[in-house]
């Protein structure tokens, strides 16, 4: 089984800083950016 790693982009970053912020949902910032919510908590958990 190969397992696939997603990961963001510059752009993709500064749009989840600037959600995050103004107290976007992790699920609404998920939809937005069309990806796993779980990646996004794992993100912001690491790097903000």
């Amino acid at each position: 089984m190969t397992i696939h790693y997603f990961h963001l982009n510059k752009t993709e970053g500064t749009l989840l800083k600037d959600w995050k912020n103004r107290a976007i949902s992790l699920r609404e910032i998920e939809r937005r950016l069309n990806g796993s919510h779980t990646r996004i908590s794992r993100k912001l958990k690491r790097n903000l």
